[in-house]
């Protein structure tokens, strides 16, 4: 279980972004796609935990000093910083490895996605703004990777929304976090509450707006077998409810998978999609 939450496989659902462009591209119908689009999307599972292992071993000093991150396994000493280096250089080896055997079409991508992610562990993230930013990219490019995988156009609208969501989700945590900081983590400093309720409400509605226009455009072209600004209805209301949660204190990166009635808007939205788009 230690081992788990050091790879924080539960944040692996993240990852799903890597299939947008197999849903969007209406290649669910295809093997060939579904095998490219898992591999890139395990790649993206193994690169994430990585990237969490090596943040972990960097921070598990200041971790100590923390009220809630004082509990994880290199921090509490569940688990020896020895032991956590020959997992992420075995786990390095592997990503290498399958990525050799794979050859994924957004290999370029992946280790852009490392390479920033490197970055921000060394000390970007402590500059505000910019660590939000780095954060969106890491999903942005998560979008990209899965299309290149399935070999479908990523549409400056799917980039768009998916950066404007990710943007939203990235300043939630922030906001969320921020009172368990404390004022004495780093990654925190200069994140004004206020500024972040800002950041949130732009966000919120670049996502509202950059999906209706997105919408619209699929409309023009024909795409889906009604009109897909049906869709926009379920957008406009789990954004809106995750904001509320955000500002009530009762959401986290966590929550946002087990609160129901915004699991049902994710589904409601997926079934809606699949049959105007099918």
């Amino acid at each position: 279980m230690a081992w788990l939450q050091l790879i924080r496989i539960h944040q692996w659902p993240k990852n799903l972004f890597v299939l947008a462009g197999l849903f969007f591209g209406a290649r669910w119908s295809d093997p060939t796609a579904w095998q490219a689009a898992l591999a890139a999307f395990a790649l993206f599972c193994l690169a994430s935990s990585l990237v969490y292992l090596f943040n972990d071993l960097r921070d598990r000093e200041s971790d100590r000093q923390h009220p809630r991150k004082r509990t994880r396994p290199l921090a509490s000493g569940v688990i020896t910083p020895a032991a956590a280096w020959r997992a992420l250089v075995l786990g390095a080896i592997l990503l290498c490895l399958l990525a050799i055997w794979w050859r994924p079409p957004g290999v370029g991508l992946l280790a852009l996605y490392l390479a920033l992610n490197l970055g921000y562990s060394l000390g970007l993230k402590h500059l505000p703004v910019l660590d939000l930013l780095l954060v969106t990219a890491g999903f942005v490019i998560r979008v990209l990777a899965g299309t290149q995988a399935v070999q479908v156009p990523a549409s400056s609208w799917i980039l768009l929304c998916s950066g404007a969501l990710a943007f939203f989700l990235a300043v939630a945590k922030r906001r969320l976090d921020l009172p368990d900081a404390g004022g004495g983590d780093p990654t925190f400093r200069g994140h004004a509450p206020a500024f972040l309720d800002q950041l949130l409400a732009l966000g919120a509605a670049c996502t509202i707006v950059f999906y209706g226009l997105y919408a619209i455009e699929l409309n023009l072209a024909a795409v889906a077998r009604h009109d897909f600004l049906w869709t926009l209805s379920f957008v406009v209301f789990g954004v809106l409810h995750y904001l509320g949660q955000v500002h009530r204190h009762q959401g986290s990166g966590r929550g946002l998978l087990l609160d129901t009635p915004l699991a049902a808007t994710v589904a409601g939205w997926l079934l809606t999609c699949w049959i105007l788009l099918r």
